[in-house]
């Protein structure tokens, strides 16, 4: 990983994901597992099971990236030791209101649980996000043992804790990007109200962000200061046809931003990787001007052409990608054995390229079709010397 991000060629294209879901994970090691188990994990919280969930996180986090032989492995905070949250009400044996106003809903399809609600915000927000962070020393359990663990051996990168989205009352407790609205981990702000206020309350929003910003930024340091090599930010500009707001507007509002949190995690001696789905091509010079040192996320599905990807911003950056969640479902062993070959011939050639999955590996994906990519990877992805 040192040498795809210093711009040498290395002996071969590197690998590993920003989250492989319960069912793949238990499908691997073998036994039942509280890591990205969503639902199961949040329940077992209400039960008084902190303990039980953070121990399945260090152990069958660090197990999955050996067994599986990652090259990078993602970190991220945790639960603070104590009492969790219980849901404030009860709307249906599905949907609860959380003590901040917001409405959860359980998915029994995926076993998610998503933000189908979240109330406006106002400047009693921005005056949450100015308080201080400083994270409980039982927040940076699994980042500590990953750290002793693996540091010597893997490149770690620091992410947002979409564990923690429903612990804060503005913005998830673990957050490292807050440049844009993010139910899902960062700024719990509705889409639709915010691509309103873009026109209608911009000051506001200007204020709002920045204070989500800095906040980022002192989580991101955080982890930085633990041991991680590099920062993923996380929240999604874009989707299937373009971003959520215009070039113009994104580079008034967000790209300042973008830049000084990118800058203070150079300046922390860490790395700066950009997360993305969609159809970033509208922005993608404003992401390049970032500095940001790599791009995950790459759909090509959203016409996100890896090879043309590579062509426009050169050695420099760093790519991540691209299998989408959609061919390890839906494709057979050896279309998805030709999609990982070709990925790696369209933006592999000169270096700056690591394997992953477009998002993560999410729950519906067949354990054997991951499995297939990563021996397609041992396959085709040693460089020629």
């Amino acid at each position: 990983m040192y040498a795809v991000f210093g711009g040498e060629r290395p002996d071969r294209v590197p690998t590993g994901e920003l989250g492989v879901d319960a069912p793949i994970t238990e499908a691997i090691l073998g036994h039942s597992t509280y890591y990205r188990a969503k639902y199961r994990e949040k329940a077992a919280l209400w039960d008084g099971k902190r303990d039980a969930v953070v121990e399945s996180q260090k152990r069958d986090l660090v197990d999955l990236a050996q067994a599986l032989e990652w090259d990078f492995v993602p970190v991220f905070l945790t639960y603070r030791a104590g009492d969790f949250a219980q849901p404030m009400a009860w709307i249906d044996e599905s949907t609860w209101q959380d003590a901040y106003g917001r409405i959860w809903k359980h998915s029994s399809v995926t076993d998610d649980v998503l933000c189908v609600r979240v109330p406006p915000l106002d400047d009693a927000a921005i005056d949450v996000l100015q308080q201080p962070f400083v994270a409980d020393e039982s927040e940076l359990e699994l980042v500590r043992h990953v750290v002793s663990t693996l540091g010597e051996s893997h490149f770690l990168i620091g992410r947002t804790a979409i564990e923690l989205r429903d612990s804060g009352p503005v913005m998830g407790r673990g957050s490292v990007d807050g440049t844009f609205p993010d139910t899902y981990g960062g700024l719990m702000m509705d889409m639709v109200d915010f691509c309103i206020r873009v026109k209608r309350d911009r000051e506001f929003l200007k204020r709002l962000l920045a204070a989500a910003t800095d906040r980022a930024i002192e989580v991101a340091l955080t982890l930085v200061e633990a041991g991680v090599d590099a920062i993923v930010l996380s929240t999604d500009y874009c989707h299937q046809t373009g971003p959520w707001i215009s070039p113009r507007d994104f580079e008034e509002l967000v790209f300042p931003l973008l830049k000084k949190e990118v800058d203070a995690i150079h300046t922390a001696g860490a790395l700066a990787i950009k997360h993305t789905d969609g159809h970033t091509w509208p922005i993608l010079d404003l992401l390049v001007r970032s500095g940001i040192d790599g791009l995950h996320g790459i759909q090509p599905s959203a016409g996100m052409d890896l090879a043309r990807l590579r062509e426009m911003v050169g050695p420099r950056l760093v790519l991540f990608g691209a299998i989408e969640g959609q061919v390890l479902i839906e494709k057979s062993a050896d279309e998805i054995r030709w999609q990982v070959q070709s990925q790696i011939a369209q933006a592999g050639d000169c270096g700056g390229f690591v394997l992953t999955s477009s998002n993560s590996i999410q729950a519906g994906v067949p354990p054997a079709s991951y499995l297939t990519m990563l021996d397609a990877l041992r396959d085709y992805g040693y460089y020629v010397s």
